[in-house]
C-alpha cells in the first residue's frame, strides 16, 4: 500500500439506505478513502438530494430500488466487498410501539441482507462474530 492508498483504495462497497443523512455521509467517507461506492435505496426516507454531487459527478452507482423485492439484494451484492447495510423502516420516539410492522419488516430486511452477504462471504472473518453490528464490514475497517 502507497501513501496515498487506504484500506478503502479500489474497493466496491454497497451502502443499503445510501440516500439517507448518515448513509450519504458515510458515502463521501467512503470516496474520500478511494473506495467505489453502490447505493441502493428505494427513496422512502432518503433523497437524491443527498447524494447529487457525487452522482453527477459519476462517483456512485446508484439503484432506486426496495431491498426486499425478489433479486434486487442479490444482484446489488453481486461483486461487492463490503457492506454497510443503513437500509430500515424507522421512526422516532414511540415508533416501535404504534408500527409494529416497521421492525418486523426490518428483522426480514436485515435477514436478507445479511444472508446474501453470508452467502458471498463478505463479512470480515475476524469479525464474523460481531453480526448485532449495524454494519456487515467490520468497525476496525471503517476507521482506515
Amino acid at each position: 500500500m502507497t501513501s496515498t492508498e487506504t484500506f478503502w483504495t479500489g474497493k466496491l462497497v454497497l451502502v443499503t439506505g445510501g440516500a439517507s443523512f448518515i448513509g450519504s455521509t458515510l458515502t463521501d467517507h467512503l470516496l474520500a478513502r478511494g473506495a467505489k461506492v453502490r447505493i441502493v435505496d428505494d427513496l422512502t426516507s432518503g433523497h437524491r438530494d443527498n447524494i447529487r454531487e457525487p452522482s453527477a459527478a459519476g462517483k456512485i452507482e446508484f439503484i432506486h430500488a426496495d431491498l426486499r423485492e425478489p433479486g434486487v439484494t442479490r444482484s446489488a451484492i453481486a461483486g461487492v466487498d463490503t457492506v454497510f447495510h443503513l437500509a430500515a423502516d424507522h421512526g422516532g420516539r414511540g415508533y416501535v410501539d404504534l408500527h409494529q410492522a416497521g421492525p418486523a419488516s426490518n428483522f426480514f430486511l436485515d435477514g436478507l441482507v445479511f444472508a446474501e452477504a453470508l452467502r458471498d462471504r463478505h463479512l470480515c472473518q475476524e469479525c464474523s462474530s460481531r453480526m448485532d453490528s449495524v454494519y456487515l464490514s467490520c468497525a476496525h475497517h471503517a476507521a482506515r
